[in-house]
């Protein structure tokens, strides 16, 4: 007999709590509004009407693989940011809601600085385009350049583009971190580069990109590279914005100085991954 949505939530919850997931329930019911193509209000609404055998099938085969700890991300290969929708999977990172700051500091300075005026702004590493996407909604003054060394990440990143509208607001490249805009006269670079050390990808973060994540032994591989590029540049950017690890504010703070040209103002913002302190070390990427 079909369950109905009712209890269909209570298995999913209670496979999702024996498998020690914390956000149990709520996982459980944005996999299932996500197969039924239902928002929560109407799974909470309707708790009496039946799922189909077919959805039950694609509901459990979800829930086992959040259960092993794929995020709810990729299997509903979506994610909010900044108030938008993203298109997400394996190859890309998932998009933190620490991450906003970037655009939220990046907007400040548009406004306080280029209004009414044409600002080029730079995002290196873009992966799923979240931080160009939206600042080119959210800053129509702004031309955006987004460049990613993964032509897979650039792929999610074009197709984001395309969906919320803005294809011919971003330009895309493929290389290495600036190298692609060496001749470009930029105003503004953001850059949420990996910067977790090895050691750090336990958890859930472990099924997502590895090279998205880990920034050599220290994690500021990518950081020191980015600095020691810009101070070649013709033009270096007056404005540079990064996210790093919090446990690093002091290292960056100090590279900044030693590498980067006076005239580029940094903007360093910290935050952290959820890392689950019992979660076994794998050195490669977790598949789910």
């Amino acid at each position: 007999m079909p369950r109905t949505i009712q209890q269909s939530l209570r298995a999913g919850g209670r496979k999702l709590q024996v498998a020690g997931i914390k956000s149990a329930t709520l996982d459980a019911t944005v996999i299932i509004g996500f197969v039924l193509q239902k928002s929560k209000e109407y799974l909470f609404a309707h708790p009496e009407n039946f799922v189909l055998p077919d959805q039950t099938r694609a509901i459990n085969k979800r829930l086992s693989r959040r259960a092993l700890g794929c995020p709810v991300a990729y299997l509903t290969n979506q994610k909010e940011f900044f108030g938008l929708d993203f298109f997400v999977d394996k190859r890309v990172l998932i998009p933190r809601p620490k991450t906003e700051l970037l655009v939220e500091e990046t907007l400040n300075i548009i406004s306080a600085n280029f209004k009414n005026q044409r600002v080029n702004v730079a995002d290196i590493g873009t992966g799923s385009g979240c931080l160009a996407i939206t600042l080119a909604k959210r800053a129509p003054n702004a031309r955006l350049f987004a460049v990613d060394v993964s032509a897979r990440a650039l792929s999610v990143a074009k197709r984001n583009a395309k969906l919320h509208g803005v294809t011919k607001k971003i330009n895309f490249y493929r290389g290495d971190l600036l190298l692609p805009l060496r001749n470009k006269r930029l105003d503004i670079v953001i850059a949420n580069l990996p910067y977790l050390r090895p050691n750090q990808i336990k958890g859930d973060i472990r099924f997502e990109p590895r090279r998205a994540l880990v920034g050599g032994h220290d994690g500021l591989k990518l950081l020191k590279k980015l600095f020691q590029q810009i101070t070649k540049l013709k033009y270096p950017p007056p404005f540079l914005i990064l996210e790093i690890d919090r446990s690093q504010m002091i290292a960056v703070r100090r590279l900044a100085k030693k590498l980067l040209p006076k005239t580029v103002s940094p903007i360093i913002r910290q935050t952290a991954f959820p890392l689950l302190k019992n979660a076994p070390f794998k050195k490669r990427t977790a598949k789910c």
